[in-house]
């Protein structure tokens, strides 16, 4: 794995084009081996070393020059990604840190009235972002500094030192519970292994004494909602979550707001609410917090709309998809995939299979079959990217196209390379239920004869444990619903949205 090339990956095609002219923001000399390594990186392929070495230097390559123009352009990609974090941060805290660098070499050069003077600019930044780590360092500055200057309040920065710490702590205890939580959930889906997720998450809660500060800070309240979201969502349950989401993110609100360093989190908690809404089937409900979601996103800095744009998106899209609006759905992702620079290319990658569900619902099949020609990544490359799981979902959509296409001979084979493929993953608990639906859909293209009403309930049922009235994940509701709809005999999509609208869950 060629870890320099996973961060230049990593690059939106406009920081790709931006890196050039930051490594020539002094001067700007034509071939450079750096830049020339940065755009071979940048390919589509990883190469190997030796073939590296060899473009870079043909015959008179050098395994000690290569690694030490390596080592130069690692420099170069982690002082632009420092300057960029720098230049797009919204809340201040980035800023409060370099300050802070800025004080503290203005004090080694005794200039201690100016290290003051920026050291207290830094602190206001820190209070207003909430950024208890870089204040606990500000203040313990200021307490080093203290005997020195006149002035100085000893009693009072030694008190905010103390309370920072204290905030501090809590950030820290959040996070903690909130990377436990995901390690068993993670173990939970990997591997089958049953955890009661609830009282965990009741425990982890007090365990790390959470429960009586959660609702003073939006940073806490944020994580701890998290963390309480997850337990439901881990054991594939809404439950009563989205209306209890809804109270505690109303109080909060009316008791305390969100400022405006804190907006951030009030937009995630808007994702959030509109996300709950969605896998618990109440589509207007999602659409209202949606909306709000979109306007609080209108004067967002870039940083924080790159990361919650999309994800509004493609909740935006699937909600018209399964209330039977497809084609606006298809509208709205067909020009964000030309938006390059701006998704990154795991974004559009999810934007192109929402695309082709959307255009398979739509009977428009060879558009599907095109949507996915269109990726020039081999499916490792997709399935180190994307995951295992979305590489299995593509080949499904893909498999069951051609199907609809008279493309059977070509099924079959496709099928049988898909199972190998996939055949380590037979033990695995969260692809077991996928492998079992696989294997069905192979018997009915094999024998679509066989589908019928009763084979549904008795066999297909049966085996893929689906359950009345239980809240499916929707992607889940759409792959069953196909074997649904060819075992009824009915239009699928037709069958899809009057599961959602109905409310009938299977």
């Amino acid at each position: 794995m060629d870890h320099i090339k996973n961060l230049v990956d990593s690059f939106s095609a406009e920081e790709k084009k931006e890196f050039g002219h930051f490594v020539n923001r002094m001067r700007k000399r034509k071939g450079r081996k750096d830049l020339e390594l940065f755009e071979l990186l940048a390919g589509p392929k990883e190469l190997k070393a030796e073939v590296l070495m060899h473009k870079l230097y043909g015959k008179t390559s050098s395994k000690t020059a290569y690694h030490a123009l390596r080592k130069r352009l690692r420099r170069h990609l982690m002082d632009y990604v420092f300057i960029r974090n720098l230049e797009i941060d919204e809340t201040g805290g980035a800023e409060a840190s370099q300050l802070l660098g800025l004080a503290t070499h203005l004090f080694h050069r005794k200039s201690d009235d100016s290290a003051w003077f920026y050291l207290k600019k830094a602190e206001s930044l820190g209070q207003k972002s909430e950024d208890y780590a870089i204040l606990t360092q500000i203040y313990l500055k200021m307490l080093e500094q203290a005997p020195y200057h006149v002035g100085a309040d000893y009693p009072e920065i030694l008190r905010a030192y103390q309370e920072s710490r204290i905030h501090r702590r809590e950030d820290e205890q959040a996070e903690l519970a909130l990377a436990k939580i995901g390690y068993h959930l993670n173990a939970q889906q990997m591997h089958g292994v049953e955890t009661d997720l609830d009282t965990m998450v009741k425990e982890v809660i007090a365990e790390f004494e959470l429960s009586d500060k959660y609702r003073k800070r939006p940073k806490l309240f944020f994580t701890v909602m998290s963390l309480v979201r997850s337990s439901y969502l881990g054991r594939n349950e809404i439950g009563a979550f989205p209306n209890f989401l809804k109270s505690e993110f109303e109080r909060f609100e009316w008791e305390k707001g969100f400022s405006q360093q804190n907006a951030y989190f009030r937009s995630q908690l808007l994702y959030m609410l509109s996300h709950v809404f969605y896998r618990a089937w109440e589509f207007d409900t999602c659409a209202e917090y949606l909306q709000q979601l979109e306007e609080s996103l209108e004067n967002a800095a870039r940083r924080y709309l790159k990361i919650l744009q999309p994800k509004a998106l493609m909740l935006r899209t699937a909600v018209q998809l399964y209330q039977g609006q497809a084609e606006q759905a298809v509208e709205l992702l067909k020009p964000a995939l030309k938006k390059t620079d701006f998704y990154t290319e795991q974004q559009r990658l999810n934007m192109r299979m929402q695309l082709s569900l959307c255009l398979f619902c739509l009977e428009r099949y060879e558009e599907v079959l095109d949507i996915y020609l269109a990726i020039n990544h081999s499916d490792h490359f997709l399935a180190k990217k994307m995951g295992r799981e979305w590489l299995f979902k593509k080949f499904l959509i893909e498999i069951i196209t051609h199907f609809e296409l008279g493309n059977e001979d070509l099924v079959l084979n496709r099928m049988r390379s898909i199972e190998r493929q996939f055949s380590d993953l037979k033990d695995v608990a969260a692809f077991g239920r996928a492998l079992k639906y696989m294997y069905f859909l192979k018997k009915y293209f094999k024998d679509p004869e066989w589908l019928t009403p009763e084979s549904l309930a008795n066999e297909i049922d049966t085996a893929l444990q689906v359950e009345e009235q239980a809240l499916e994940d929707s992607q889940v509701v759409t792959y069953y619903s196909y074997l649904r709809a060819k075992a009824y005999d009915v239009p699928f999509y037709a069958l899809l949205i009057n599961v959602f609208s109905k409310g009938e869950h299977f």
